[in-house]
């Protein structure tokens, strides 16, 4: 025995000598346990305790036991009370820092795990939970340097991985992201929250088919469990939130129908996730299931502006009111932290330093509208930077993009403190969000602060609802005296539209009606808008007017199988036969363009209006005929035609709107008169006077900086024609 004492003291003095003192206190307890006259021990112990503060085991198991009793509050008495007693422990300490996170006292347990660290920096749990305090506080970055310490210490951890994984999740470091729940998955295949947030990951790394399959198997794996527990609450809520995960996975797949049965699902398990039924309701309008119409006016009108705070895009067809959306827009804002800095007011150069921050890095509707901009914008006076927030992929407008800028910048695979960093050092003058609140936007680095005067253009068409923006680029029809209570930015008013325009575009040659599937001699009314933005409102005035125009036929964007069944089942209830209502193939943009020719009137949507959509049917010379509403969306078309001198056709009620239609496609000359009356218009119409727009925003942009260099607050600013 005498061997096992003399082992057991070498094995305690290198703990001690390593600084592991909780460990060498335990060999030394056990030593006593077994010879308690040993002097040896008993003199090691004392000089322990004495030197580096480690506190007896039954004080210890004391701790522990109030611990699982959930007597935190007890714990920290009796930590303020024995503080001289263990102030080198770093299980004492841990437990400290425990019991102050569970009463929410995160500072104080942030220095509990201090303590921790420092008494053994080479103990894993204190950094993961110094780490995990930092998450639940939302200071993710902080939190990857403390998880990533843990994963050196024990590098097979599952717990670990999965923390700094979702760290990286949240950051939008997908790459990263993916490799720890993948190593976490290989440590543990069961853990079905890695799994679930793999999914969620490679769904943000456009790897659909992988995040449905990896989501797929979180569900199943769920299902069964919840068969045999249904009463365990916590699992019934993975069971959600996995669910959610699903659809959102088969939403971006477009996969829309899969999509609203699943956010269905979630939302059947816990009614109160807002945010899943927010998603029901805009996939079921992207599908044209027009019973989340219905649902909405009857159960939900304030979803999102009480609450959760919802991404507001959504809402935006289901009702025309700024008011709420601005109060939607606030809402979804509350996520993130104003943290402006204050910039220096003094510099050297002459020219406006001007960011563009945008995600659509393709041949999208945004870079389809700004590309003349960039490429007009006065190097003289102004220096044009683009950052783009997401992978680029190669195409004809990408490379124009790249050519028309003094610099572009990718951010894509920097964090949010990065890259505000990295765009603080380039000293813009004016940053401008060309994204808002639509997908793959990083509204958040423009509440961190990137530069004195920042603008919300373009991407979203309404308020942003915070102090992050100074401004909002508008014109009077989009935002009009009576209805400018509904943004909290100051507005950049342009003199014509707030929306830019190439002003030369290629145009194939015109197919015939025959080569589309159209039939010769029919009036064709078109509508290319996304299927979303179709609602039961307009589509009543659209099959009226069929049915008093026998030879029409309807033309619409094909938007997938499940939405065109919808659509020819919603026209066959109201007596018009599906055969009328044809769809168009999605098509090269030139094709896209030189189809609309083929067209006789273009009939817009009432919430959200066409925008891109409409630009397009007007510079093809296909007139439109509009309803102004009172949101930003819902008033583009009115802004729009009226920039092409097409007045008449911007109706004042639902009622003219009708009238307009079905006076045009019973008159052939007036149709006709109409086209020429735009086709006159169009060489000289506003809408397309790149270099004049171009110059309107300069001004714009200008004044906003003028204004803020000179002291003052955002104010609106009304550009002269």
């Amino acid at each position: 025995m005498a061997v096992k004492v003399s082992g057991e003291l070498r094995k305690a003095r290198s703990f001690e000598k390593n600084g592991q003192f909780a460990e060498a206190q335990a060999c030394y307890e056990a030593i006593l346990q077994d010879y308690p006259k040993n002097a040896k021990a008993r003199q090691a112990l004392a000089n322990l305790r004495r030197n580096h503060g480690a506190p007896s085991g039954d004080m210890l198991r004391n701790l522990i036991g109030l611990y699982r009793e959930g007597r935190f509050a007890d714990i920290l008495a009796l930590s303020e009370t024995q503080k001289k007693g263990f102030p080198r422990s770093d299980k004492a300490w841990n437990l400290v820092g425990a019991a102050a996170e569970e009463l929410g006292q995160h500072d104080r347990a942030l220095h509990a795990f201090e303590q921790a660290i420092e008494v053994n920096p080479n103990f894993s749990s204190s950094h993961a939970n110094y780490g995990t305090v930092l998450e639940r506080l939302g200071r993710f970055e902080e939190a990857i340097a403390p998880f990533s310490k843990a994963v050196s210490l024990e590098p097979t951890s599952a717990k670990y991985l999965l923390s700094r994984g979702n760290a990286h999740l949240v950051l939008g470091q997908i790459h990263e992201a993916v490799q720890d729940l993948e190593a976490c998955l290989s440590v543990d295949g069961k853990n079905l929250k890695a799994r679930q947030l793999l999914g969620d990951a490679l769904r943000q790394a456009g790897e659909h088919t992988r995040a449905i399959t990896e989501l797929e198997k979180t569900v199943a794996s769920l299902e069964t469990q919840f068969e045999m527990t249904p009463s365990y609450a916590n699992l019934r809520n993975q069971l959600g939130q996995a669910y959610h995960s699903l659809a959102n996975a088969h939403f971006v797949a477009k996969s829309l129908d899969a999509a609203a049965k699943f956010y269905g699902k979630a939302v059947e398990i816990d009614s109160d996730n807002e945010a899943a039924l927010a998603g029901k309701l805009h996939a079921q309008a992207n599908i044209c299931d027009w019973e989340a119409f219905r649902e909405f006016e009857k159960f939900c009108p304030n979803l999102g502006v009480v609450g959760d705070g919802l991404q507001p895009w959504a809402f935006l067809v289901f009702e025309d009111d700024p008011a709420k959306q601005l109060k939607r827009s606030k809402n979804f804002a509350r996520q993130w932290n104003l943290a402006r800095p204050q910039f220096e007011r003094l510099r050297l150069r002459d020219k406006v330093r001007v960011g563009y921050f945008s995600a659509d890095l393709s041949d999208h509707a945004t870079l389809t509208l700004l590309c003349g901009v960039l490429e007009k914008h006065d190097r003289s006076d102004f220096e044009i930077i683009f950052y783009g927030l997401n992978a680029p992929k190669p195409g004809k407008l990408f490379t124009r993009l790249q050519n028309a800028v003094d610099r572009f910048v990718d951010l894509q695979h920097l964090g949010d403190e990065e890259a505000v960093f990295a765009v603080r050092r380039d000293k813009l003058d004016v940053a401008v969000d060309l994204k808002g609140y639509t997908e793959s936007a990083r509204a958040g680095l423009f509440f961190a602060g990137l530069a004195p005067v920042q603008v919300n253009y373009l991407g979203y068409p309404g308020s942003l609802g915070s102090g992050a923006f100074d401004y909002i680029v508008a014109d009077s029809t989009v935002i009009p005296d009576f209805h400018r209570a509904g943004y909290s930015e100051a507005i950049i008013e342009l003199p014509n539209a707030y929306q830019p325009n190439d002003r030369v575009q290629q145009i194939a040659d015109t197919p015939t009606r025959a080569d589309v599937g159209l039939p010769e001699e029919a009036v064709v009314l078109c509508c290319f808008n996304s299927a979303y933005k179709v609602t039961p409102r307009e589509f009543d005035v659209w099959m009226r007017v069929m049915a008093q125009n026998k030879n029409s036929v309807l033309w619409l964007l094909d938007c997938g199988e499940v939405a065109k069944t919808n659509l020819q089942r919603e026209a066959e209830a109201r007596g018009i036969d599906a055969s009328r209502v044809i769809f168009a193939p999605k098509a090269p943009r030139d094709q896209h363009l030189a189809r609309h020719r083929l067209a006789d009137l273009f009939l817009d949507t009432f919430n959200v209006n066409a925008h891109t959509t409409a630009s397009d049917a007007l510079y093809a010379g296909l007139p439109i005929v509009t309803l102004p509403g009172k949101q930003f969306a819902s008033r583009v078309g009115a802004s729009l035609s009226k920039a092409v001198g097409m007045h008449d056709l911007v109706a004042s009620d639902i009622s003219e709107y009708e009238e307009i239609i079905c006076r045009l496609a019973q008159d052939p000359k007036a149709l006709r008169s109409a086209k020429a009356e735009l086709a006159r218009n169009l060489p000289t119409a506003p809408l397309f006077q790149t270099t004049e727009y171009t110059r309107h925003l300069e001004a714009g942009y200008r004044t906003a900086w003028e204004n803020w260099r000179d002291g003052h607050g955002p104010i609106d600013i009304r550009v002269p024609a």
